[in-house]
């Protein structure tokens, strides 16, 4: 087992054989995970002796090389803000491709408060979630205010502030005995996030459906 430390955390991967190849992917819309369960790749290496694994098939791997790369013979599937980090921050890494999901949104509000459209946000403040972990990077964060910012469009005057609140995420499948053989069996299991607010919505909501936006995922 192979060790890497990051601001002195140390995070555990199988030592690197070529004979063996892993992936890890983002639950989001994309080929990749029809594939996946298929096993049209899995096929393609079987041909040449070289065995296709899901990263958290074996408990030797912890969930680090998903955010930082830090496992030579793996292939991630995911959104580019984790990608981006480890590229200007930690390592190199290749593009091989990419794909591009279009996606709507909503933002939902109280049922008792006066808020219809965008516009009537202004002077209010905005919760972001904020990652307690500091080696990976904090993609819930960045991709909430990509889309407030996609949502709000050219009103950013508009807004006071945004304030922040604290979140522990827990890693999905996490812990010795949580091996998974695929992606389909071990996102389910992914914990909710914990998040402090300094409000307490009502149960009765409505939702202000803006214009749909491009969204990428972690």
């Amino acid at each position: 087992m192979s060790t890497m430390t990051i601001k002195g955390k140390t995070m555990r991967s199988v030592d690197v054989d070529w004979n063996e190849f892993y992936y890890t992917n983002c639950p989001l819309v994309s080929p990749s995970n029809i594939d996946q369960e298929v096993g049209w790749v899995k096929e393609e290496f079987k041909k040449i002796g070289i065995a296709y694994k899901f990263l958290r098939s074996t408990t030797e791997n912890d969930w680090y090389p998903h955010y930082v790369h830090n496992l030579d013979n793996l292939m991630r599937y995911g959104g580019c803000f984790p990608a981006i980090h480890v590229q200007a921050d930690i390592r190199r890494t290749r593009l091989i491709g990419t794909t591009h999901v279009y996606e709507g949104g909503c933002m939902l509000v109280r049922a008792r408060d006066p808020i219809y459209r965008m516009t009537d946000l202004k002077g209010m403040k905005i919760g972001l979630s904020k990652s307690e972990n500091i080696i990976k990077n904090d993609w819930w964060r960045v991709q909430e205010h990509q889309g407030i910012e996609l949502m709000l469009n050219n009103m950013r005057s508009i807004m006071s502030r945004r304030c922040s609140s604290p979140a522990t995420r827990s890693w999905p499948c996490a812990g010795p005995a949580a091996a998974a053989p695929s992606p389909s069996t071990c996102w389910p299991k992914r914990a909710s996030p914990t998040c402090t607010t300094s409000s307490t919505a009502s149960k009765a909501t409505r939702s202000m459906t803006p214009k749909a936006s491009s969204t990428a995922s972690g």
